[in-house]
């Protein structure tokens, strides 16, 4: 399961300095060290059998449902990941 938070980043992919070791970081790596901290990487995402995200109050739904809408063209990475992927994702939400 993976955490959606406030501003649409998911497993600790955000728009920022993350985004680019998580998608062209080393092949075959699942997660990857960024400046922030860790990450998974697209091919964490393209590997996975089944995929959950979870997320707390309505920003972080909206966000992620934004991202999910956009697709590839989504601000948010989590979007453009997941319009690139062939897993379908569970996606559960909690009001607070």
């Amino acid at each position: 399961a993976l955490e959606a938070v406030e501003d649409g980043r998911v497993a600790g992919i955000g728009a920022g300095a993350d985004y680019e070791p998580a998608i062209a970081g080393p092949r075959g790596r699942r997660a990857v060290k960024t400046p922030t901290g860790m990450t998974l990487t697209k091919a964490a995402f393209e590997g996975a059998r089944s995929l959950m995200i979870v997320g707390r109050g309505v920003e972080a739904r909206a966000a992620v449902e934004r991202a999910i809408s956009d697709g590839p063209l989504s601000r948010a990475p989590i979007g453009r990941i997941l319009a690139d992927i062939e897993v379908d994702a569970d996606i559960l939400w909690s009001a607070a």
